[in-house]
């Protein structure tokens, strides 16, 4: 399994439409990707732009997928 966090600062205006596409982009990764265990943003309620996604991957097959996706 390979496990990644990215800790992302999105500007204030942009906030909302940051949160919208990550969700919209969390769907399609789930139902599209078998070998994606886990894909997740967490918005750190402390620093308003700060969000920390978290991905799980079976296998090193299962990256390679995701980042040869549109």
């Amino acid at each position: 399994m390979r496990l990644t966090q990215v800790t992302l600062h999105v500007k204030p205006d942009q906030i909302e439409l940051y949160e919208k596409t990550f969700n919209d982009l969390r769907e399609k990764v789930l139902a599209n990707e078998p070998g994606c265990a886990f894909y997740e943003v967490w918005h750190d309620p402390a620093q308003p732009g700060r969000f920390r996604v978290f991905e799980a991957y079976r296998d090193p097959a299962a990256v390679a997928a995701h980042l040869a996706t549109d």
